[in-house]
This record gives structure tokens, C-alpha cells and sequence, in this order.
């Protein structure tokens, strides 16, 4: 446990910066692309366990992974704050260009099977579109990264809390045995009250031309959408809280199926981590696998 509380530190020392400061975008992003080619190594480990790749495809994978991860993740741009519609998510050349390459291989290559077809695409698109979802999150605002943290941190600390003291019906017993109902509900319930909280009184908590509200936003959504807004266009509570609830509630239980579908596949390969670059904590999927599901959503 102190292993852990130790290890938690020093990734919150390194990546607040990177969330904080505007002109950390580009670090975060260098950040958050090694992550995932850091991910895509721990997958291929993984699956290599049965079936061993050729390294033409295990190059391959990396470079539309990070193909994937530039094009979702924008990363061209400089400065957050960008409006979503300036924001390309087009994929298609991409996803072209890997399906011609990664179909060629499974000509020439002699190891490569149907099996291996559908583990290069998985992680691929996974880890592509997934750690791309991050960099968009930063790139329209930290406040909105800093949320889906908040959501998944808090959903996965207060299920584990209630689930060791309360938990008595399991959730998946066959992918994560520890794992009961009622943690899941305990954490979705203080996480969406916690988190809308912080969504619906962002004004308040950090007020206007304040170092985390330099630009006067009242809520999470306040100017980027229309919904939930006055003829002034200032946000009304109780109509954005109709949207806002929802969207957390939906969001931790999001990150709950990230959780569920990395153990799936740690159960099905007889892994217990993805890795062992984070002390106490395992791989970079083993930390960062609810957020990233949830970022995707």
C-alpha cells in the first residue's frame, strides 16, 4: 500500500503540470503519445504469450498506433483551448493506410493468422483512439481532462473502499472477482455527486480571471454548447444539471467497463499486470485503463 501511495504521488507530481499550465501542451503531449506506445508494447507482451509476432508487425502496430494517436489527439496544435468543430477526428486515411499494410503483412508473414489480423487492429484502435481522446480533453481545456479524472479516480477509490467493507454480490466474478455491486454503486454515486458538483459550481469554485478560469466559465459547459443556456447565453443550473448528472453518471460507469474489459484480457492471458513500470500499480493500462475508456466516451 505505501508502494502504491508512493507511486500515485509522483504521477500526480509529474502529469499536474502538464494538465495545469498552458504552455505544457505540447510536453503533455510528447506525455500522453509515450504512454501509449508504452500501452501498445505491454498489449503485444501480452498476446505474445501464446502467439509470437514478427517484428515487422510488431513495428507496424506501433506506427499506426501512434498514426492513430497524432490524428485523433490533433496534435498539431500548439495552444489548448480550441473550439470542437475546429477539431479533426477524420481517421480515414489512417485507418486506410493500416488496413492496406496490416493486410499486406498477413500475406507475406508466415506466423500471421486471422487471430493475429484482429489483436493488430484491437490494439491499434484501442490505444490510438483512446490516449487521442486524452489530448482532445486537454486541448478544449483542462477543466474537462481534469473532470474525467475526477469521475474515474473517485469511482475507482470509493469502489474499492465500500466493495472491501460491503461487497457482497459480485459483479463479474469470472473477470474480477473482487469486484462487487456495491462498490460499483457506492463509487458511480459519490463520484457523479462529487463530479457534477464540480461540473455545475466550476464559476464558483475557481471565480472569473482566476488562474484556472482566466476566460469566466461557469460551468463545464458553458461555451461549447448552446444547451442549457439563456437568451444572454449564461448558463441556467438547473437546465445544464439535467445534462451534466447524466453525462457523470454515464461516465463512471464507462470507466468501470474500461476497468472490466483490461481485466478481461489480463484473465484470458493469465496476467495479473499489463506491466511493471508504475510500482504497486502495475503497467500504464493497468493505471490508465478506465480513463481512457471513459475519455473515448
Amino acid at each position: 500500500m505505501k508502494k502504491r501511495t508512493i507511486t500515485a504521488l509522483i504521477i500526480v507530481l509529474i502529469f499536474a503540470p502538464l494538465l495545469i499550465f498552458e504552455q505544457m501542451i505540447i510536453p503533455f503531449e510528447v506525455g500522453v503519445g509515450l504512454l501509449a506506445v508504452l500501452a501498445a508494447f505491454e498489449l503485444i507482451s501480452m498476446f505474445e504469450r501464446e502467439h509470437k509476432f514478427d517484428w515487422f508487425l510488431k513495428v507496424a502496430i506501433i506506427i499506426f498506433t501512434i498514426g492513430f494517436y497524432v490524428i485523433i489527439g490533433n496534435v498539431w496544435h500548439s495552444s489548448s483551448g480550441q473550439n470542437l468543430n475546429e477539431l479533426s477526428t477524420d481517421v480515414t486515411l489512417i485507418l486506410t493506410a493500416a488496413l492496406l499494410v496490416i493486410f499486406m503483412l498477413s500475406i507475406f508473414l508466415k506466423n500471421f493468422d486471422a487471430n493475429t489480423l484482429g489483436i493488430a487492429l484491437l490494439i491499434i484502435s484501442y490505444l490510438g483512439l483512446g490516449f487521442g481522446s486524452l489530448v482532445i480533453l486537454r486541448l478544449l481545456g483542462s477543466r474537462y481532462i481534469i473532470y474525467v479524472l475526477m469521475v474515474t479516480v473517485l469511482t475507482d477509490t470509493f469502489a474499492f473502499l465500500f466493495g472491501v467493507k460491503y461487497g457482497k454480490h459480485k459483479m463479474a466474478p469470472v473477470i474480477s472477482p473482487k469486484k462487487s455491486w456495491e462498490g460499483a454503486i457506492a463509487g458511480t454515486v459519490i463520484a457523479t455527486v462529487v463530479a457534477s458538483m464540480f461540473a455545475l459550481f466550476y464559476g464558483m469554485i475557481f471565480p472569473n480571471g482566476s488562474f484556472f478560469n482566466a476566460n469566466g466559465k461557469q460551468t463545464i459547459l458553458h461555451g461549447i454548447t448552446s444547451l442549457g443556456t439563456g437568451a444572454d447565453k449564461a448558463p441556467i443550473l438547473w437546465q445544464q444539471a439535467l445534462i451534466i448528472i447524466p453525462l457523470t453518471l454515464t461516465l463512471s460507469i464507462f470507466g468501470q467497463l474500461g476497468d472490466l474489459f483490461a481485466s478481461k484480457l489480463k484473465r484470458t492471458y493469465d496476467i495479473k499486470d499489463f506491466g511493471e513500470i508504475f510500482p504497486g500499480h502495475g503497467g500504464v493500462l493497468d493505471r490508465f485503463d478506465s480513463t481512457i475508456f471513459a475519455a473515448l466516451f
